[in-house]
């Protein structure tokens, strides 16, 4: 696959041109932090990044032509009803997890042509998909952003 565009997939996974890097947004985040809500604010930390693995492995899965339901009943739009992690271990998988996730994108996007069309999405192909996932955690990483700074004050 072309390289060009391979590394513009895998860079703005990672914040490239857009947004910091949701690894290092995440990284001084305990499971503590990720639980703790802001009086305003719809979502937790721990929300926001599971709703951001949640939802990226269902598009890569759609890409990759495997099952695209979720695990969990999508009446609060892939977002956790739960609004902390229950212990420091999951939390940290979970941001394993982030980590996994931005890897097979980064991996699909070397293997796969960027022009094939999905029929169940309007006929968006691969590449608008890729810049979907990439906007998408860009608006999460910056409502995390703002989460940390609130809780910091």
């Amino acid at each position: 696959m072309d390289q060009i565009w391979v590394d513009a997939v895998s860079g703005g996974m990672h914040g490239a041109w857009s947004h910091p890097d949701t690894l290092d947004v995440l990284e001084d985040v305990d499971h503590i932090m990720a639980g703790r809500t802001v009086d305003g604010l719809p979502f937790s930390i721990w929300q926001l990044t599971r709703h951001m693995i949640e939802w990226g492995w269902i598009m890569l899965n759609s890409m990759k032509g495997q099952d695209t339901k979720s695990p969990q009943p999508d009446d609060n739009n892939f977002f956790p009803v739960e609004t902390a992690p229950p212990d420091a271990d999951s939390w940290n998988s979970h941001k394993m997890a982030f980590d996994e996730l931005t890897k097979e994108i980064a991996k699909v996007a070397r293997d796969i042509d960027p022009t094939i069309q999905f029929p169940q999405y309007d006929n968006i192909s691969v590449a608008n998909v890729m810049m979907v996932l990439i906007s998408h955690n860009s608006y999460h990483t910056g409502q995390i952003v703002m989460v940390k700074r609130l809780l910091d004050k």
